[in-house]
């Protein structure tokens, strides 16, 4: 799942993992009320509904994190630091703003303001937006979709 990106799958592997666990605390609790400790069987219960609890839980947040267009967890690399490493391939690229992140699937789209030097042309402008395109989509396979909305930086600073 966390290869493929797959949410379903993810929750799908969670819910397995809490049954596995659910069965053995519910075996241990049978065999604790055989030997005689009375509250063997009613403590593996309320442990088996912590057990469901916390995989629902996480399950719940993850699904929230997604639903509210969250940036999205690549595990080892992080958005920002692949946004970081794309401004230091051109120095025209002072900074960005407003990252927002959608994810589709097992794919991921970006969607940001990228604050340039205000001195660029329009074919400068176009080239540092390219390069700065092409550094994320080639950073992770999972980055399918770019959309840059270029500002000068000066203006973009003053708003702030």
């Amino acid at each position: 799942g966390k290869r493929t990106g797959s949410v379903s799958t993810m929750a799908n592997a969670s819910h397995h993992r809490a049954d596995g666990l659910a069965s053995l605390v519910v075996l241990v609790g049978i065999l604790g009320a055989q030997m005689g400790w009375v509250f063997a069987d009613p403590l593996a219960g309320l442990l088996v509904v912590a057990v469901i609890f916390r995989a629902a839980f996480n399950i719940m947040v993850q699904s929230f994190h997604d639903l509210t267009d969250g940036v999205p967890d690549f595990g080892d690399v992080n958005i920002h630091t692949l946004l970081n490493d794309a401004m230091r391939t051109n120095s025209n690229a002072k900074s960005y703003a407003n990252l927002r992140a959608r994810k589709m699937g097992p794919f991921i789209a970006l969607h940001f303001d990228l604050l340039l030097e205000p001195s660029l042309n329009v074919p400068e402008v176009a080239r540092v937006q390219q390069d700065v395109r092409q550094h994320l989509l080639h950073a992770n396979q999972a980055i399918t979709e770019v959309a840059i909305n270029v500002l000068p930086a000066t203006a973009a600073m003053t708003a702030d």
